[in-house]
């Protein structure tokens, strides 16, 4: 919105009614610069930008400054701002976005259904508190969840379409599940998957037989859902929040579904919780986000078992 009101100042009133404050507004490391300056933040500061992977790149790199000991905490998340007449246009010329319902657009955002065309834009944000146990234990707090492991590709095949055989999003899945010391047969009875579910023809085919290629056989035994069927595409926001909403069907033993399923895709044949949410204790969360330039990241989080540090789920 900035960049669209200020070209037009430019184009119609000229250079010198362009607000000199349009840079600080626009630059991509605005807001962990203005988090800094609010709560007198003044270790390492920067902003990662990968498309729809964005906050999962930022959740990586806090996840190696703990493990490197050079942080005990680090403030992590995204935020993202779409919603201009440029962004919108150019997904829908691109036939990201759907413009076929625009009379119901609440049955709009449809993942893995056969007659999805594309995303709904949103825009949000969501900030994590990544920290390690022993500042938690310090500060006597409580967690929503343990991440184990992140791990990220790149396609290497298309700039905006994703590789339909899914090879790099398969690496992710599988080296991000490695590092976390598990083995994907033995727990696909006992996790719930974020899916990336862009409810684009291509990506949710590629993510599902991702995930198919991933867990074998065993992948039916999957609970998956996109909660971008509900609170539409949230770009470089988008992992942030979902991995919000992994901590919350951890602690809370709900796992949210994927709403306007209701004419089942062929190549899309895994259990995608239809609808209605469903109560489920998993241990483990998968959350997978994969963006424009072929960057794909998938994270995994651990339900907390220790009651000493454990949320109640009340506080979801």
């Amino acid at each position: 919105e900035t960049y669209e009101t200020q070209m037009e100042r430019l184009l119609t009133k000229g250079p010198s009614r362009v607000s000199p404050f349009t840079i600080p507004m626009l630059m991509p490391n605005a807001p962990p610069g203005n988090i800094s300056l609010a709560f007198g933040v003044r270790g390492t500061c920067y902003t990662t930008s990968s498309a729809c992977s964005s906050s999962g790149h930022a959740m990586i790199d806090a996840m190696e400054y703990l493990r490197r000991g050079d942080a005990d905490f680090v403030i992590t998340g995204g935020t993202e701002a779409s919603l201009t007449r440029l962004g919108i246009s150019s997904f829908v010329n691109m036939k990201a976005m759907n413009k076929s319902m625009n009379e119901r657009p609440q049955e709009a955002m449809r993942p893995f259904d056969a007659d999805r065309g594309g995303f709904i834009m949103a825009e949000g944000a969501s900030v994590l508190i990544f920290e390690t146990e022993d500042h938690l234990r310090r500060r006597g707090g409580k967690a929503w969840g343990e991440v184990l492991s992140g791990r990220s590709t790149t396609d290497a095949y298309h700039l905006v379409q994703p590789d339909p055989e899914g090879r790099q999003a398969i690496k992710a899945i599988n080296s991000a599940l490695q590092k976390a010391g598990l083995d994907p047969s033995a727990i696909a009875d006992d996790v719930y998957v974020n899916a990336h579910g862009t409810s684009t023809v291509y990506n949710d085919l590629m993510e599902t037989v991702a995930l198919k290629a991933v867990f074998g056989d065993d992948a039916r035994r999957l609970h998956v859902s996109s909660t971008k069927s509900m609170l539409g595409h949230m770009i470089g926001a988008a992992c942030a929040v979902e991995m919000s909403a992994c901590a919350i069907a951890l602690t809370t033993g709900i796992l949210p579904p994927t709403i306007n399923y209701t004419t089942p895709d062929p190549g899309c044949d895994l259990n995608y919780i239809p609808n209605q949410a469903i109560r489920k204790q998993v241990r483990y969360a998968i959350n997978n986000s994969f963006g424009f330039g072929g960057h794909n990241v998938s994270l995994v989080v651990k339900r907390i078992e220790d009651s000493a540090l454990q949320r109640s789920p009340e506080s979801a």
